[in-house]
């Protein structure tokens, strides 16, 4: 039991220079496209939005309706995009 104690006393203590000397390299690509266009219209229930000409860096649209405004009887949308 003392033996078993002392050898995982001893690995936590040694585990960090362990890992400190681990090496690698991970593979990895930004691409950032610097050109987006918002188009919001009256009829259209959502704005639509192209940045870049590539499908995969189109952000995402959500709408969310608030609460009525009792003074002004009017329904508010909030429209959040997120990139």
């Amino acid at each position: 039991m003392t033996r078993a104690l002392l050898l995982a006393i001893t690995i936590a203590a040694l585990a960090p220079y362990a890992t400190a000397s681990t090496t690698g390299t991970i593979g990895v690509q930004l691409t950032i496209f610097s050109r987006c266009e918002i188009n919001s219209q009256p009829q259209r229930a959502m704005p639509q939005i192209d940045c870049g000409r590539h499908a995969t860096a189109q952000p995402r649209v959500t709408e969310s309706l608030l609460k009525k405004d009792a003074m002004r009887k009017e329904t508010a949308k909030l429209v959040t995009i997120e990139w």
